[in-house]
């Protein structure tokens, strides 16, 4: 990079005086070394490595999910749907088993309007 040299000195007349300004002092050499950049580069680079590190530790620990405000497990939540078993009776037509908790009911979804059945021995499902 050139720098355009700097006047040796300004000459400003003011009401019968005459005062010289200093020159304005130009840089010589470059912002940064290369050394330095590589220092800060690898600087933050190990900062990064160190998040990721705890990271991975925190969430084989469990400690993330708790932080990050996850969805609870399956297991910690027995009243969950579940569906149990699927029937294709037709390309338009799936009935579906469904538990929740400890009740278990039929769903049939088709073009027609949806039904919903407690599934239960005296119940019968008629195709």
């Amino acid at each position: 990079m050139t720098v355009a040299p700097a006047p040796a000195s300004v000459t400003t007349t003011t009401s019968s005086q005459s005062v010289a300004a200093a020159p304005i002092p130009f840089r010589k050499s470059a912002a940064t070394s290369g050394p330095e950049i590589f220092g800060v580069l690898a600087t933050t680079l190990l900062v990064l490595a160190g998040f990721a590190a705890f990271a991975v530790f925190a969430r084989r620990r469990g400690w993330l999910d708790r932080w990050v405000g996850r969805a609870p497990l399956a297991a910690d939540n027995p009243r969950k749907l579940a569906v149990i078993e699927t029937l294709f009776v037709s390309r338009k037509t799936t009935i579906y088993r469904i538990r929740n908790g400890e009740r278990e009911f039929l769903l049939a979804e088709s073009t027609s309007p949806l039904q919903l059945t407690p599934a239960s021995a005296d119940v019968e499902v008629r195709s």
